[in-house]
């Protein structure tokens, strides 16, 4: 369990004793920070392999930047933090939250109307081994981080295509400048959300807490 479990912008994350999986792991990349856009989308999609091979597969997506959800809940984050840099590289904590075992209709305490949460005990209806997907999910994310230092984000644009949440919906972005609203178009190659606001700007964003709206 955690005590101060959170998640960006300093979130309250959700962290009962046995039930789901909360993980840190500390990484070395031998590049320099700006090589490093678009690692959270790729940690989301090495979650979302780890998911796939335990057959979860329907009506699960990705929302920019860190967000897995599962019909329209929230059921998985990540945390990019940089604890070191050098010349030589940049040594960063990723952080995972996925619901496993809660039972989100006895989590009274952790109901929000405006943040709804899932786990995988609410799509399987079954409690799964925590041990099993966390050794799965560590394979994962080697293989996804190699391959982003070996051939960089625009290795995973496909995948991510087809899971974009966001890709053609209304959004409002708040992010350090301000508000934006308007049209999310995907992202680029190096991970930044593509935004078209109402005076058709494009804008490529590469941070921010994103939300859907209705345009009006």
């Amino acid at each position: 369990m955690q005590t101060h479990g959170r998640g960006r912008f300093g979130r309250h994350w959700y962290s009962p004793f046995g039930e789901n999986i909360y993980f840190s792991s500390r990484w070395h990349f031998d590049c320099d920070l700006s090589r490093l856009s678009g690692l959270s989308l790729v940690v989301s999609l090495a979650i979302l392999a780890m998911l796939n091979d335990a057959g979860i597969e329907d009506n699960i997506s990705v929302k920019w930047p860190n967000d897995i959800l599962w019909q329209d809940k929230k059921l998985s984050g990540n945390l990019i933090e940089v604890i070191a840099e050098s010349n030589s590289g940049a040594d960063v904590v990723i952080g995972i939250g996925l619901n496993v075992n809660s039972n989100t209709d006895d989590a009274i305490e952790s109901r929000s109307p405006d943040k709804p949460w899932c786990s995988l005990y609410d799509i399987t209806g079954n409690c799964i081994d925590r041990n099993e997907l966390i050794a799965n999910l560590i394979v994962h994310l080697h293989q996804h981080l190699d391959n982003f230092m070996q051939k960089g984000f625009d290795f995973f644009i496909n995948k991510w295509q087809q899971v974009d949440y966001l890709r053609n919906k209304m959004i409002t972005v708040s992010h350090l400048s301000g508000l934006l609203k308007g049209m999310a178009k995907g992202v680029n190659e190096t991970g930044q959300l593509v935004l078209v606001d109402e005076m058709d700007v494009t804008h490529h964003l590469s941070s921010g807490d994103t939300s859907l709206h209705s345009g009006k």
